[in-house]
Formats: structure tokens, sequence, C-alpha cells
């Protein structure tokens, strides 16, 4: 399966997509009982994963956010399709968190294709070994880093045995 080519788009930094989201998110539930606690616990948890991708460097972190923007879209689609109806009167402030949450449901695909960019980038970029901000447990580049190296060696890898004491006299 070929990889989507998006060599024109540009780049956007992954904390203006967390931003994104979270002021749409924070602007969306500032009436906690028209939504839900899913809808808030979703897209809060979503806001984690973005913190993580941001600070790590590995693709890793990135596929999580991209397939957790993937699931939330669909959840707030839930969310606001089930919530609109069961109020007979909507006051401002249902409205507004309404319009948000929609404007919200709008920009994550957008945001979900510039976490795919990144997610690809990262992945061309070295892979999950070269770039991330944890130690490697094998491969070569461990052992020059002071890791694992991956091989077994009976001598070194083997606890010190027990060596009975020398009956000899002290000198």
């Amino acid at each position: 399966m070929a990889a989507v080519n998006l060599s024109g788009l540009p780049h956007v930094p992954l904390r203006v997509l967390v931003f994104a989201i979270f002021v749409l998110c924070s602007w969306a539930t500032l009436s906690t009982i028209w939504l839900g606690i899913s809808y808030i616990m979703a897209n809060y948890f979503i806001l984690l994963l973005g913190i993580w991708a941001e600070r790590d460097t590995s693709p890793i972190p990135v596929q999580f956010f991209f397939f957790g923007v993937a699931f939330t879209f669909l959840n707030d689609i839930l969310s606001v399709a089930i919530n609109m109806g069961s109020y007979s009167y909507i006051g401002s402030t249902a409205r507004f968190n309404a319009a948000m949450a929609i404007i919200l449901i709008i920009v994550k695909p957008v945001i979900g294709l510039f976490a795919y960019k990144e997610w690809q980038d990262r992945t061309e970029g070295g892979g999950s070994g070269g770039n991330s901000n944890y130690e490697t447990l094998g491969g070569q580049g461990a052992a020059a880093q002071g890791g694992y190296t991956g091989g077994f060696d009976n001598k070194s890898d083997m606890p010190p045995q027990y060596q009975p004491p020398n009956n000899q006299p002290f000198p």
C-alpha cells in the first residue's frame, strides 16, 4: 500500500494543533452538562497524547495522537448528535458550546491530516531508533551509548561464581 503524498502540505508544529484542540474543547465544555463526560474525557486525553507527541521525537506518540484524533472525531459527532436534541430549550451558553463543538468537528480532520504528515515525516526521517528521547535496547547504536549490546557473552553476562576460601595462612 502506497503512502499518501503530503509533501506539498506546510509544516504545522504539533503544539499549534494541541492548542487548537484545547481552546475549542474548553469552549465546547463550558457547560459540562450538555455534552457529557465522554466528550470531555476523550478530548482531554487527546490533549495529553498531543503533549506526549510534542515532547518525544519518535513516530510512536504521533501515531497514537493521530488515531486518537480519528476516534474522537467519531466520538464528537455521536456526542453532539445524541445531545443536540435532548433539550427543548437551548440557552445562549449551550448554543455557544454547540457551535464550538461543531467547529471542533470540522477542524479535526485537518488536525488529523497534519498529524499524519508529522507521522510520515518522523517515520521517514530515521524511524524510532535514531531520533527517540528514550534509550535504545539493541542494535549497533546502543553499544556506543553504553546500552545493552544485544549479544550474549558467557563471561561478562554471568553472575560471579562462588570461590571457596583459600586455606593458606596470611603472609
